[in-house]
């Protein structure tokens, strides 16, 4: 029959027929690998701050530290010297010497003995082996005080006048007491020595 070429292809394919349903949904694949991790967020604002606990128990009380001090008194030298006839000083200790006259000699303490005028004297003097005049050493009666005394030097003279006066070679020491530390004992307590 009389048409046009489009009329004529299109009897000769059919008219298009309806869509079919949709087929079933197939099954799922495979989980994908993990992405990147995210930035890490903002900090957030602090918490209060948490209740106080209770009271702990009370604590042993330490034992009292104690000290025990021993002590006792000992001698020492409070003064010295050794002087020769002419009153020159070899060694001295807290004191000085001068002869004044002819086997006359004054000792003055550098500091007063603490006891005052009451503290013991020892003497001493020289004699060579040849004469043998028997040198005599005493204090002046009535001279010690706190600070010093009188010292002279006699030679017996085997008869019945007074002894005579001589220079000679002395010494003398004077003593004292003072009260030392003999020990420490603690308990409770650390000591250290130094």
């Amino acid at each position: 029959s009389a048409g046009t070429e489009a009329d004529w292809v299109l009897s000769l394919e059919g008219a298009d027929g309806t869509n079919s349903a949709d087929g079933a949904v197939g099954p799922a694949g495979p989980t994908g690998p993990d992405g990147a991790v995210g930035a890490v967020g903002p900090m957030g604002a602090p918490g209060a701050d948490g209740a106080i606990g209770p009271i702990g128990p009370q604590g042993v009380t330490a034992p009292l530290p104690t000290l025990t001090v021993t002590k006792e008194t000992i001698g020492y030298v409070f003064s010295a010297a050794h002087t020769q006839g002419s009153g020159a000083n070899l060694f001295n200790i807290n004191s000085s010497v001068s002869r004044t006259a002819t086997g006359r000699y004054t000792v003055t303490l550098s500091s007063a003995h603490p006891n005052g005028v009451n503290y013991d004297i020892t003497l001493g003097v020289q004699e060579d082996t040849g004469n043998r005049d028997g040198r005599i050493i005493q204090v002046v009666a009535g001279s010690q005080t706190a600070t010093g005394f009188q010292v002279m030097i006699l030679t017996g003279d085997n008869g019945g006048t007074a002894d005579g006066i001589v220079d000679e070679n002395w010494y003398f020491s004077v003593s004292d007491t003072k009260e030392v530390v003999t020990d420490i004992v603690g308990t409770n307590i650390t000591i250290t020595y130094n």
